[in-house]
């Protein structure tokens, strides 16, 4: 799959999920699609559709397939360290919001009623 230059695909590009580019990378670590699709408690077909979307929204072909072993194209190495990226910052961001969630806001008061006695 490559850029065709003529639009004829754009209606299938888009964003990359951060689930697709995980799993993107976990392709990377592993290049078998068995063994990361276990890593990914998927099942392979259901994790290869993911990254044959995850190329189509991209416009380029990122795994060089054969029966045994999946390599990454150079374009896949290009995109490896910006996938890795942007998955570290959807991490960050997560984190940062669990973190908000928890923070105690708010006003609390005090008070105490003496009985003063004669």
């Amino acid at each position: 799959m490559t850029q065709s230059g003529d639009g004829r695909e754009a209606h299938l590009r888009g964003d990359p999920s951060t689930h697709q580019l995980r799993l993107f990378l976990l392709l990377a670590e592993e290049l078998h699609f068995g063994r990361a699709a276990q890593r990914a408690f998927m099942t392979q077909p259901a994790f290869s559709q993911q990254i044959r979307a995850l190329e189509r929204r991209l416009g380029l072909t990122l795994v060089d397939r054969s029966t045994r072993t999946a390599g990454l194209t150079r374009a896949g190495q290009a995109l490896l360290p910006e996938a890795r990226g942007v998955v570290e910052a959807a991490d960050r961001l997560h984190q940062a919001a669990v973190a908000q969630k928890r923070a105690v806001t708010g006003r609390i008061v005090i008070g105490s009623l003496l009985r003063l006695t004669q």
